[in-house]
């Protein structure tokens, strides 16, 4: 059973206390003022690892959380109500008959390569979405008839019916098209995890990851919303809630989410450690094998029949 990160709806909760744990100041650690120059790091600690960094093929929470650090979306959401809000677009307008919505692209957007971020990156994204049957995004893409450039900081989304989807913003990370044209199917796609040589426009940049064991992202001063106060983010990966735990106690990371609930009252009341009971933002799936020989799927893609099933 994975746990799996949920964009904006609420998720249900099957008994379980979402803990949020930050450790205020490590243990024995010296807390005199550091000299401006130090280094500011940030350790999250969690028992889910992460099985690409993909931004088209991500479904581990842990995946999402690095990438929103990474990537950006062309719109976003209000934190006070959720409302749609502009972010590497600008404005917008809808055309009389409701069929045509003209977006204004930022011009300071830079990628992680230095490269300029235009609107024909947004374009070709989302077309490539479209074009490859994406099934992680696609749905946020409805009712489209067709998607273009006509300058670098105009994006043009013309559907078929009225409609404002396009501007229910779609949680769909923006590529470089001189990244994502290198590869002309999803499936060749697919086989890049997501590093080494990730590039996006986030504030931040990922350049260590070791499978099982944690992974670094740096700050990008170059961001154009201006640069981080944290130089870098790293997530380390325990195997079980009581080792991470234990490493926060000691000062070890500086974080730990979605702790379980009697790991969390035995923790509320400790030295330097500031505990947080929240809704929680995920949600727990486990998956059965229903294939038969009766279904026709499982006869094409050669899937077998697990024994319960006949039962």
């Amino acid at each position: 059973m994975r746990k799996r990160g949920q964009r904006v709806a609420a998720s249900i909760g099957l008994g379980i206390v979402l803990g949020l744990i930050v450790q205020s100041a490590a243990v024995g650690q010296d807390e005199s003022p550091s000299p401006a120059d130090e280094k500011v790091s940030f350790t999250v600690g969690m028992t889910n690892d992460a099985i690409t960094f993909n931004p088209m093929f991500m479904i581990e929470t842990p995946e999402y959380s690095t990438a929103d650090l990474m990537y950006e979306t062309y719109l976003g959401w209000e934190q006070e109500d959720f409302d749609t809000k502009a972010h590497l677009v600008t404005d917008w307008e809808q055309s009389e008959d409701g069929l045509t919505w003209t977006f204004n692209v930022r011009d300071d957007v830079t990628w992680h390569d230095g490269e300029p971020l235009t609107a024909g990156d947004i374009a070709y994204t989302f077309n490539w979405i479209l074009d490859q049957k994406v099934g992680n995004f696609i749905d946020y893409l409805p009712f489209t008839d067709e998607i273009s450039a006509p300058d670098d900081t105009t994006l043009v989304w013309k559907t078929t019916i009225p409609t404002g989807a396009p501007v229910y913003p779609p949680y769909i990370y923006i590529m470089p098209e001189h990244v994502l044209s290198q590869y002309e199917t999803k499936a060749d796609f697919k086989k890049w995890k997501g590093f080494p040589d990730p590039i996006g426009s986030g504030p931040f940049k990922l350049v260590e990851w070791r499978r099982g064991d944690f992974w670094r992202l740096e700050a990008n001063p170059d961001y154009w919303g201006g640069a981080p106060k944290i130089d870098e983010f790293v997530f380390r990966v325990f195997q079980n809630e009581d080792a991470m735990i234990e490493a926060l106690k000691q000062g070890e990371i500086d974080f730990a989410d979605d702790i379980s609930a009697n790991l969390f009252e035995s923790i509320t009341d400790e030295p330097g450690i500031t505990a947080n009971v929240g809704n929680p933002t995920s949600f727990a799936q486990m998956s059965f094998n229903q294939c038969t020989n009766e279904v026709a799927y499982c006869k094409d893609t050669g899937f077998d029949h697990h024994p319960a099933t006949t039962d």
